[in-house]
């Protein structure tokens, strides 16, 4: 270290241009060696914001591409269960009331309505039961029901058949609870039944007859849609 030192002074002594530049440059150079670490220390910095961002980008995108797969999974058991329910409207039983075949006739001094439904859909209908569209009340269920709300009419002769395939007809029979000489009656009633997948379903319909104006069944009917209920 002395020899160092004693060489610096005999180079101050012999050149003092030498050593001045000398100085510089050592000066220079531990700067330079100082602002070299910093710009490496925030290399390191930058590169591991860099390395933790590219983890978290590769994190995300996984999850993405996770989603993306679950989502198309989710779209494909829509798409399944859309085209099953389709499938299944497609081949529900529909009944409509039929003008045409209902008629009134007279048995035993009372006034007969056949009711006459056809199966005009593209499903067999099972369990063909009548169903409650009101009650009354003391609870009881109401089967017909007339404009204004009143029990006026009971079954005369129930379904002919508890199946339908499409195309196919069931007949049910009503008749008013008090008979007077003139009569003219608009009537609501409905009917339950299940498909072949075992759906119960239910339907309203609404029709009017009398014995005295057109003498049976008016053009005024109503088939509402089937109702799924279970």
């Amino acid at each position: 270290m002395n020899d160092f030192f004693n060489w610096l002074i005999t180079l101050y002594n012999d050149d003092k241009v030498a050593f001045v530049s000398l100085c510089l440059t050592l000066v220079f150079g531990f700067f330079s060696w100082l602002a070299q670490l910093k710009r490496n220390k925030q290399d390191d910095i930058r590169q591991a914001e860099q390395d933790e961002f590219n983890r978290l980008a590769q994190d995300e995108l996984k999850e993405f591409q996770s989603f993306q797969k679950k989502f198309a999974e989710y779209q494909q058991k829509v798409s399944e269960l859309q085209f099953n329910f389709e499938s299944q409207e497609n081949f529900k039983p529909y009944f409509e009331f039929s003008k045409t075949k209902s008629s009134t006739y007279v048995e035993e001094g009372k006034l007969i309505a056949r009711i006459c439904l056809t199966n005009v859909g593209r499903g067999t209908a099972t369990k063909i039961t009548t169903n409650p569209i009101d009650y009354d009340q003391d609870g009881n269920p109401m089967y017909f029901r007339t404009i204004p709300t009143k029990q006026t009419h009971a079954i005369y002769d129930y379904f002919s058949e508890t199946f339908a395939i499409p195309n196919d007809s069931i007949f049910l029979s009503t008749t008013a609870l008090e008979q007077t000489e003139n009569q003219n009656h608009c009537i609501e009633f409905k009917i339950k039944f299940c498909d072949s997948s075992g759906r119960t379903y239910e339907q309203k319909f609404e029709f009017g007859y009398d014995n005295f104006l057109v003498r049976g069944i008016n053009l005024k009917s109503v088939t509402y849609e089937p109702t799924l209920i279970k």
